[in-house]
């Protein structure tokens, strides 16, 4: 008996060292434990919409460094009424919040962002594959009180890849990236050549009104459109 106990405690404290190890954003491996753990905080199927099989969760996640309300995992979880998406922190016992239902697009990457204004990155940007070559981006304001989200909008054609036959200028599909400025947030297009150049690139600004995404403008581009220097001035 007090091995099994034991056996409990562990797996019960599996997801939750997952949470605890997380030091930086990026992709993070969850153990089988920590995978039965995220099962058990599933809120219960409603009636008729039962499954006989076990819902089954990705053994890989996108993690979210604390920015002062603990690590977040993003995971992806699969049934037999399709896919969802939750966001889960730390919390005895980890708390956890649903993104999105039924949906089969695959998690490319996820983004903390200060939406709607302030400084706390506490806002969620998912970036879903709609195809194998184009994504979109779907945004979360984070609720007033509890561990909640609401989408606040989406970002179609965010990123795109196109097949280049040769090294030219031809299009390589574009690059997107985000920042916010205030209570505004910009969305830096690049479209690429075949040869590795940037041959254009635009900026908008967008605004939440009342908990939505709204065209605001437009925003002046960053002097170089490299990846590294993107990610040196701020931009995700």
């Amino acid at each position: 008996m007090i091995l099994l106990a034991l056996l409990v405690a562990a797996d019960a404290a599996a997801l939750q060292a997952a949470l605890k190890s997380v030091k930086s954003d990026g992709k993070v491996k969850l153990s089988e434990a920590a995978q039965d753990e995220v099962v058990s905080l599933l809120p219960p199927a409603r009636k008729g919409e039962e499954c006989a099989e076990k819902a089954r969760v990705a053994a890989e996640s996108d993690a979210l460094k604390d920015r002062g309300d603990g690590a977040i995992l993003v995971a992806e979880v699969t049934t037999c009424k399709g896919g969802r998406v939750f966001a889960l922190s730390t919390g005895q016992p980890p708390r956890a919040a649903r993104l999105l239902d039924s949906q089969s697009d695959e998690v490319r990457s996820v983004k903390a962002l200060s939406l709607g204004g302030g400084k706390r990155e506490n806002g969620l940007a998912v970036e879903l594959l709609t195809s194998p070559a184009t994504s979109e981006l779907m945004l979360f304001l984070h609720g007033d009180s509890g561990f909640s989200f609401s989408h606040a909008g989406t970002l179609k054609d965010f990123n795109a890849l196109r097949e280049c036959a040769t090294g030219g200028e031809d299009s390589a599909g574009w690059s997107s990236w985000v920042k916010t400025e205030q209570d505004h947030l910009a969305v830096l297009r690049v479209d690429a050549t075949c040869s590795g150049g940037a041959w254009q690139a635009s900026c908008l600004l967008y605004r939440f009104d009342q908990g939505n995404l709204a065209r605001s403008g437009t925003c002046n581009l960053p002097p170089r459109l490299d990846a590294k220097a993107l990610k040196a001035s701020g931009w995700k």
